[in-house]
């Protein structure tokens, strides 16, 4: 995201949710209205991370080419030729490096198409409130401010908490640029009372 959430000088696990929610100016019992998510939206970017960019496959080759072992060969190679003035080692040398250049390449490009694959597949959606309803949306759509209710499912959006009682869940919630987590999510929620599923953290 290139815009940034509102700064604060302690950690917003450490204040209270309405301090939070105050900071992030939405109402924890009706959420973002859906004007005003479109407007953080804009100003904040999809809640994703930046995709890395892409190397070029000459780039990719001259890493493998790189390697000690691979220059070593090459070393060993032209030596070979020089001394000797026979070429049938250095050609099967050269073959060596050229056919295990080629495997390492088709071997990492297959492990990028298959992380690309999962992170296809891996298409999960948050429950929020906004404009005071209960809404299934995917997380890539989540704006700093979003009012997440927690329940009872196998995982959440981001390390949230839910007070009750004054206690809290012991992960707490990062509304300032959290760190990635395993859902590629960067969104900032805001803990809520609101949803009857709510887990708690304490008996």
């Amino acid at each position: 995201m290139s815009a940034q959430a509102p700064a604060t000088t302690s950690s917003w696990h450490t204040r209270a949710a309405t301090d939070v929610a105050e900071a992030f100016e939405v109402d924890p019992q009706r959420g973002l209205s859906a004007d005003e998510v479109e407007r953080r939206r804009g100003e904040y970017g999809p809640n994703l991370l930046d995709e890395a960019k892409k190397v070029p496959t000459w780039r990719r080759v001259l890493s493998l080419l790189a390697d000690r072992m691979t220059l070593v060969l090459v070393v060993a190679a032209v030596v070979s030729a020089t001394v000797s003035r026979e070429w049938e080692t250095p050609i099967v040398i050269f073959a060596v490096i050229a056919l295990n250049t080629v495997l390492n390449y088709v071997q990492e490009s297959r492990a990028e198409s298959s992380l690309a694959a999962l992170k296809k597949m891996s298409v999960s959606t948050s429950r929020v409130l906004r404009d005071g309803r209960g809404t299934e949306v995917p997380r890539a759509e989540l704006v700093p401010g979003d009012v997440v209710l927690l329940e009872a499912t196998p995982s959440r959006p981001t390390a949230g908490s839910s007070p009750r009682s004054g206690c809290r869940s012991p992960r707490p919630p990062s509304p300032v640029n959290p760190s990635p987590s395993t859902n590629g999510s960067t969104s900032s929620t805001i803990p809520t009372r609101r949803s009857a599923t709510a887990p708690t953290c304490c008996s």
